[in-house]
Order: C-alpha cells, then structure tokens, then sequence
C-alpha cells in the first residue's frame, strides 16, 4: 500500500504520469528479482489447493490418475452447519493451476475452492530434500564461529 501511495503521490507532486508508470514498472520487476533471489526458481515453490466438495473421492482419483500428484484428506467440520467432512489439500506446481481447476469445475462446478501460493514445497516432485540443507541463520554461526574464516560447503 506504501509504495502505491508514494508513486501517486510523487505523480501528483512531479505532475508526470509517465514517472510513475516507470516507478510501477520498477517496483514490480524489483520484487520479482528479490522473491527469485530469497526463494529460488519454480523448482520449489507453487500453488496450494483446498477443496471442499461433495465430490472429493472422484476429485482426487482424478487428480492422482490425470497429473500424477499426490494429495491429502483433512478431516474439517464445518463452522456454520456443524456437519463433519473432509478438505483435500494439494500442492502443485504453478503451470498445473490451470489444469488442476478444470478438473475441479468439470466434477463438481460448486467446490468450494481456496487458491494459496506456497513459498517453498519441498519432497518428492519439487525441490528435493536433503540432509545437508542449512540455514541461513545456521551459515552465520559457522562463519561468527569460525572468525569470518571461509566455512566449507556442505557436500553433495
């Protein structure tokens, strides 16, 4: 909201359009660039799928059969009607989203769907996991540890 408000109001002040064209421009690669440089590529992030349906034992075979993912049924109970049911949860990369959604709406038009970006998945059919992995906050007390000497990498 902050930066929105900076660039109308530098607009207003500067009374250039074209000024702040360029700073929305700047903004939204300069966030693109900082997410890829803090979480990486594709290769570990996506899109998170909650499904709550009348449907979700057709939904899922489909989505394990069709798209080769896996996914999870989480028991809910539902807040208004009191009724116990079950959500399916499903992580999946961004260029399946589409696909994903059309399986939902060809099954069942009435799920009730919530959408969520996933910072990091990471397991089989995303980033893998390893045991070497540290921190960031872990490679600061190596290197505070060792006295700003060179710390050696973890191997592969």
């Amino acid at each position: 909201m902050e930066p929105a408000c900076v660039v109308l109001f530098s607009a207003i002040v500067y009374k250039s359009i074209e000024s702040a064209v360029y700073a929305c421009i700047v903004i939204f690669v300069s966030t693109k660039i900082i997410d890829t440089i803090l979480y990486g590529t594709d290769a570990g992030n996506g899109k998170m799928f909650f499904i709550m349906s009348r449907k979700n034992d057709v939904i899922a075979d489909r989505i394990i059969k069709e798209m080769d993912r896996g996914l999870t049924f989480l028991k809910s109970r539902s807040g208004y009607l009191k009724q116990d049911g079950e959500v399916l949860f499903c992580a999946v990369r961004r260029f399946e989203v589409f696909r994903i959604s059309e399986i939902i709406r060809e099954e069942d038009p009435d799920a009730f769907v919530i959408v969520g970006d996933a910072g990091e998945i990471a397991g089989e059919g995303f980033k893998p996991v390893r045991s070497d992995d540290r921190t960031l906050g872990e490679i600061i007390k190596a290197i505070r540890k060792t006295g700003d000497k060179p710390v050696s990498e973890p191997k592969e």
